[in-house]
């Protein structure tokens, strides 16, 4: 997720009154978007450089994908990277 200056009203926060879990508050968040694309990044995820933007010229250039994701490189609390592999 990005802001911009003034872009404010499209971006949000939902809270769930019961537990949800994952699914049910994925489910509902996509519920409530109202834009073209959504984009989901949990709380202990990390965006490193561009690759949201990358994503989303993907769904845009091609028209073949509907749903795009990347990588992720495992650490341990202290920050060393790599710690159980990459995935």
């Amino acid at each position: 997720m990005w802001y911009r200056k003034g872009e404010g009203e499209r971006m949000g926060v939902m809270r769930n009154e019961d537990n949800e879990r994952v699914g049910g508050s994925v489910n509902g968040c996509v519920g409530e978007g109202r834009g073209e694309l959504i984009g989901r990044e949990d709380g202990e995820d990390i965006c490193v450089g561009d690759g949201l933007e990358k994503e989303v010229e993907l769904v845009e250039s091609d028209g073949e994908y509907d749903v795009v994701g990347r990588g992720m490189r495992v650490f341990d609390e202290w920050g060393r990277k790599g710690v159980g592999g990459v995935i």
